[in-house]
């Protein structure tokens, strides 16, 4: 055991003495309490106490009631609706709809109590009934004939909403109450069974959350058979999930339509609609909203008042931040909120106010003191923002990483936060259901390999194979949730169809990077908003001849490239391995090739090419170049990317820049050779002959001697 503050002891007992940890708290010293009395003689419960337990729902249930500190259940043999009527309204409810006999919500256990019960409907508990006695022999009545009861209410909770025919909705079909009956989902405009091979518990309470229940009850549902056999397709198997997804797509399954169950193996399931509130729970009653009202705590089962002796604001402190406020507002004494016939529970609280739970403040359990005149009550604050137990958009996806809002990195969303997709086994089919769960038509490509980048977010989602035709992409077969901080393979990327932006480099455009000039560098092609390198497996001189042809060159130079080789990640995608051209393409990307971002290359293979015969200045729109530029004051030649002006000539225009420049050359230098051979012609003409008779009748220098 351990000391509470002011001396008060707490013990933590097990079994049957549990209600000593739960209600001991701050007794004072000399107030002793035992499992079955408390210190004035009285009984932990008054006698007469009724609950409903193992109900769908609060207001119904198997009959219970309490006498000498022991529960009991009733007799269906003098259980009427009449006597529904009393036990309801003593619960609190404002009549009865049905008295259930031969043990309805399951068999109990203990005696059997209130042997010849005779109620009339007014009266104001089960005890005061006219009856024969606390106890019945089983031998007269047995537990297969437990008496229940349903509670009338405003509206029906247990006729839920039926949820949206969306893929992925299920529903519960042939059982005689909505919480119980043949599991179906909703796929491409038909409802189909899952195959309950291998599933658990974890699976089963799932799909009742997602049908709006609290979980699956630990009674079975019958079997298939029970419910009719089914003439619908199978749907799932191989369902498996961790128990804390929001909806069924969301766990880890199979192809649609793909499994070897027939509809014997069909899963059926009871859902759970209510469960009992754990000793020591809170709730306020008669409020205007939920913020408000009578203040009440459960103990097995039943609940009872508070009594407002000593109570201060400090008191009601603690029940605001026990039931999820901030604060509170005022404190309300005096029954404020109306008298009830259930049991006053707590009496004398004094809290310090720091108190996580009503029940650790010093109290006394039922002091008899008090009745239901002096009930407590609280107005609370603003609540603290609930951690959601249900993430209505787990399973949204999102592009990141690209320049345009139609390609990126594949992200998704689970249980509010939002992770990568890995790309093993990543296709064309869930790339195109990616892009239309975005609204786009369809996709343009499939990108593996971290296509758009390295991110600091984990990788949500694993095995993903879709066959095209799933609306979301958590409908496609894949693995159980992960959260992995590395990668060993990498990110699933998309393109999607979309038209193209205006002022957008056109893809397949290149450029030479990092060069010592240039005619050189690192060969660099530019798709959906990425430069990338191209992988040099299998590259070849008629590949070299095709990029220096885009870039505005004659033809590759085969010496040796100089530029600076960068062998790291940050150089970012691979788009283009096993390019193979014949020569005559206009630009690489015509070639041959493994399709975008699809290579097995490292960076160490990047592809480097020196070009020759350059005609012009490197044009960035046009394919012609400039000696010098680039960014960041390096040497780059690009071909098609649209970032500097257009030249006066393009590779478009009608007139080749290089074939125009060679016949000017060929032209100028006949005109030369004609006006030289015309100049001679006439300086022969005027001086040959002269010059000729001097020469030969000159005398040597020595004969002039």
């Amino acid at each position: 055991m351990e000391r509470n503050h002011g001396g008060i002891f707490r013990f933590y007992l097990a079994g049957g003495i549990i209600v000593l940890h739960l209600f001991s708290c701050g007794l004072s010293q000399d107030t002793g309490l035992s499992p079955t009395s408390s210190a004035a003689g009285v009984s932990l419960l008054p006698d007469g106490s009724v609950r409903l337990v193992d109900g769908y729902q609060a207001y119904e249930g198997r009959v219970e009631v309490y006498y000498q500190g022991v529960w009991g259940t009733v007799c269906d043999e003098f259980w009427t609706l009449s006597a529904a009527i009393v036990l309801c309204n003593q619960l609190g409810y404002s009549g009865a709809v049905e008295a259930k006999p031969d043990a309805y919500y399951g068999q109990g256990s203990g005696p059997m109590r209130l042997d010849g019960l005779n109620c009339g409907g007014y009266e104001n508990s089960i005890a005061a009934c006219s009856h024969d006695g606390w106890s019945i022999p089983l031998t007269t009545c047995d537990h297969s004939h437990d008496a229940g009861a349903v509670c009338s209410v405003e509206g029906d909770p247990i006729s839920l909403s039926p949820a949206p025919t969306t893929d992925g909705a299920v529903r519960l079909t042939g059982g005689t109450r909505t919480n119980i009956g043949r599991v179906e989902v909703y796929y491409l405009g038909q409802w189909g069974t899952i195959c309950q091979k291998g599933l658990d518990n974890a699976t089963a309470d799932v799909i009742c959350r997602q049908l709006g229940y609290i979980s699956a009850a630990d009674t079975p549902a019958p079997p298939e058979f029970e419910f009719g056999r089914s003439s619908s397709p199978i749907h799932l198997d191989d369902v498996k999930c961790v128990g804390t997804e929001s909806k069924l797509a969301l766990c880890s399954h199979g192809p649609w339509g793909d499994n070897d169950c027939d509809h014997s193996d069909d899963l059926t399931l009871n859902c759970k609609t209510y469960s009992t509130p754990e000793d020591g729970s809170l709730r306020l009653v008669d409020g205007r909203g939920s913020q408000s009202g009578q203040v009440q705590i459960s103990y097995q089962g039943v609940w009872g008042t508070v009594c407002d002796d000593d109570w201060n604001i400090n008191d009601a402190s603690v029940v605001c931040r026990q039931l999820g406020y901030k604060r509170v507002r005022t404190s309300l004494p005096s029954s404020y909120f109306g008298d009830y016939t259930i049991p006053v529970f707590l009496g004398s609280i004094e809290c310090i106010g720091s108190e996580q739970r009503l029940e650790d403040c010093q109290h006394q359990w039922r002091s008899g003191t008090c009745d239901h005149s002096d009930d407590v009550g609280v107005i609370c604050g603003t609540p603290y923002n609930p951690i959601p137990t249900a993430y209505k958009d787990d399973g949204r996806v999102r592009l990141d990483g690209g320049e345009y809002p139609h390609h990126g990195r594949v992200e998704v969303k689970y249980h509010g936060r939002w992770g990568t997709v890995c790309d093993q086994g990543w296709t064309s089919e869930a790339a195109a259901v990616v892009c239309r769960q975005l609204g786009f038509i369809s996709a343009e490509s499939a990108l593996p390999r971290s296509f758009y980048g390295e991110t600091t977010k984990t990788v949500l989602l694993d095995d993903v194979s879709c066959d095209g035709t799933e609306p979301e992409l958590v409908m496609c077969s894949h693995g159980s949730w992960v959260d992995k901080s590395y990668n060993q393979s990498g990110y699933a990327s998309v393109v999607c169809t979309a038209p193209t932006p205006e002022g957008a480099i056109p893809d397949g455009s290149v450029r030479l990077v990092d060069g010592d000039s240039a005619l050189e560098g690192r060969l660099e092609l530019y798709y959906q908003g990425i430069w990338g390198t191209v992988c040099g497996h299998n590259w070849n001189a008629l590949n070299s001849d095709v990029a220096c042809k885009q870039l505005g060159y004659q033809s590759s130079d085969p010496t040796l490239p100089h530029y600076r080789v960068v062998t790291d990640e940050t150089l970012g995608a691979i788009v283009l391995d096993e390019v193979v051209c014949t020569g005559g393409e206009d630009r690489l990307v015509d070639c041959a090739h493994d399709g975008w971002g699809i290579t097995d290359c490292t960076h160490l293979s990047d592809v480097g090419i020196k070009c020759s015969n350059e005609s012009s200045s490197p044009d960035t729109m046009d394919g012609s170049h400039e000696e010098e530029g680039g960014d960041e004051g390096s040497n780059e030649a690009i071909g098609e990317n649209g970032t500097k002006p257009k030249k006066p000539f393009s590779k478009g225009d009608d007139i080749d820049m290089s074939t125009g420049l060679w016949i000017l050359i060929i032209l100028i230098i006949m005109l030369l050779i004609m006006l030289i051979a015309f100049i001679t012609v006439l300086v022969y003409q005027k001086y040959g002959r002269h010059t000729k008779a001097t020469y030969h009748t000159a005398l040597p220098m020595e004969d002039k001697v």
